[in-house]
């Protein structure tokens, strides 16, 4: 009997920790809670970043990010582009629609379709909701783990096999 109370927690476990694994677009987090978090995201880039203000480049970028939103399906986002003044060449997608180029990526390029398809791979992490998608894997992942962790102590509370729990345990971590 207790042999098949063990292995029934395993398997439990097991299936659990393996279902954390497999990328499934159920693990996003909703529309509403990611436009909640733009914001937030929004006023942490603009506290750590300092945002350019010129109204020729930023009306140029968000023309060329706005030609490329017009060519895609709708979107449940408002998408608005920003130039951070960053000497890298660096570009990111953040939560909602927010996406930032570095100037000295901008100031690097050499044409307009340079322009856009960095534009265009950044909208694509939003529209493929990579942001939302980490982020509700990262929740689920951290319930698997507890999971895991509990399973491990309980099985080794229970008198179960000590290699067993510790197996467990550390899996859990």
């Amino acid at each position: 009997m207790r042999f098949y109370r063990k292995s029934s927690l395993v398997h439990i476990m097991v299936a659990i920790m393996l279902s954390t694994l497999i990328p499934h677009q159920a693990y996003a987090i909703t529309t509403k809670k990611e436009k909640e978090m733009s914001e937030e995201f929004k006023e942490a880039v603009f506290s750590y970043f300092e945002v350019i203000n010129d109204p020729l480049i930023t009306d140029y970028v968000n023309r060329v990010g706005q030609r490329i939103m017009e060519k895609i399906p709708p979107q449940p986002f408002d998408y608005h582009f920003y130039v951070i003044k960053e000497s890298q060449y660096n570009a990111f997608a953040g939560p909602g629609g927010l996406i930032f180029i570095h100037s000295g990526l901008f100031i690097a390029m050499e044409s307009e379709e340079e322009l856009a398809g960095i534009l265009a791979h950044e909208i694509s992490h939003v529209t493929n909701r990579h942001i939302s998608d980490r982020a509700g894997r990262s929740t689920i992942i951290g319930i698997a783990t507890l999971a895991a962790l509990a399973a491990g102590i309980l099985l080794g509370a229970s008198g179960g096999s000590a290699e067993i729990s510790e197996a467990m345990t550390i899996g859990g971590m």
